[in-house]
């Protein structure tokens, strides 16, 4: 396949992507299943003398259809300042192959702190990766309207970078991650780049 003809298709697919993922379709759901990440903090576990695994943040992660049949919980991850230290699978992820996802957090206490944007960026970024594991394309990860910037900061640190759509780069169709907010009000683009790769 010549240059010319790869940038097209990648065009295409770009604006495919785009015109799917756009919050300004209303009541248009890009995704098909939906994951729902569920963040609560525990300061006051494991607390003896000597520990430092506190604060003790649990990632609950469940999913069901986009309107809400088949629902299922999938995993509990723990996390402590920033640092994964637990997995309980409780079932495998049985999201139909090719299924496109998105991926929603819950923050469930009522002012959450850093460890909890760190807990919610690497769950995302876990369930971004089983996800196409599992041959699914994620559409779109929405997070709380008053966290969003804090959460994106958290996605730089699990190397999401911000990028600006650039036809050129196709790799960035594999690897882009549309984000928004809940209202909508903040949306952008981001690309897991896990080496040093600059878009």
């Amino acid at each position: 396949m010549n240059k010319h003809l790869r940038v097209l298709l990648s065009s295409a697919a770009a604006a495919l992507l785009f015109l799917f993922s756009s919050p300004a379709r209303a009541g248009f759901i890009p995704y098909d299943w939906l994951i729902n990440i569920d963040i609560k903090v525990f300061p006051d576990q494991l607390q003896y003398t000597g520990t430092t695994l506190t604060p003790l943040v649990k990632s609950y992660i469940s999913y069901a259809q986009y309107d809400g049949s088949n629902a299922a919980q999938y995993e509990t991850l723990w996390f402590c300042r920033g640092k994964a230290y637990g997995l309980e699978r409780v079932a495998p992820l049985a999201i139909t192959n090719g299924a496109g996802v998105g991926i929603k957090v819950n923050f469930l206490s009522k002012s959450p702190g850093t460890s909890e944007f760190k807990a919610a960026a690497q769950s995302i970024l876990r369930m971004y990766l089983d996800s196409r594991l599992n041959h699914n394309a994620v559409q779109t990860a929405i997070v709380p309207d008053d966290y969003f910037s804090n959460v994106i900061s958290a996605m730089n640190d699990e190397h999401f970078q911000i990028v600006q759509a650039q036809l050129e780069m196709p790799v960035q169709l594999a690897s882009s991650l549309f984000m928004q907010d809940v209202s909508d009000r903040h949306t952008l683009n981001m690309c897991y780049a896990p080496g040093s790769y600059q878009f």
